[in-house]
């Protein structure tokens, strides 16, 4: 934060962070049961939110230390972090799941590789991917197959997506 600051001062580019929108049906939640304290939970919030891999590893193991063995809310909490992060360095601002279909829309900067559409199409098969239009940027809808549930089959996705970026 202080480093983005010197550089506006001194009329540098600051690289922002983009974090897509995550909405997945999954309990992702600090329970109240689990840390009571209104202003700590907010406190981990933001810590979690703001966290690398390393870093959650380490907030994760305070929390344990503090409160006990982490639900398996608080763990979804991390990966939807983990995912709004991933999902923004591929310009995907939004990330949702819906009838059955993973949306991804893509910010209007985002530059389809050539090979993104033949990728696509190998990996998740004609019949389960449809493009579409979106004001603010194109998108994808993919379906999600009966065995995978919304948060594996969206981080194996992203996955897949980075390979190709």
């Amino acid at each position: 934060m202080v480093a983005a600051e010197v550089k506006k001062l001194r009329g540098e580019r600051v690289e922002k962070n983009l974090r897509a929108t995550v909405n997945l049906p999954v309990p992702a939640f600090i329970p109240p049961d689990y840390l009571p304290d209104d202003a700590d939970r907010l406190k981990y919030y933001k810590e979690l939110m703001d966290a690398d891999e390393s870093k959650t590893q380490t907030i994760l193991t305070r929390l344990t230390d503090l409160c006990g063995p982490v639900p398996q809310e608080v763990l979804n909490l991390t990966q939807l972090f983990r995912l709004s992060a991933r999902a923004g360095k591929l310009e995907i601002y939004h990330l949702d799941f819906i009838d059955d279909k993973l949306e991804l829309l893509f910010t209007r900067r985002f530059q389809m590789p050539p090979n993104l559409p033949g990728e696509l199409f190998n990996r998740f098969g004609p019949r389960n991917l449809e493009f579409i239009k979106s004001k603010n940027g194109d998108g994808l809808r993919i379906l999600v197959p009966q065995e995978a549930t919304p948060l594996s089959f969206a981080t194996e996705t992203l996955v897949f997506l980075s390979a190709l970026f």
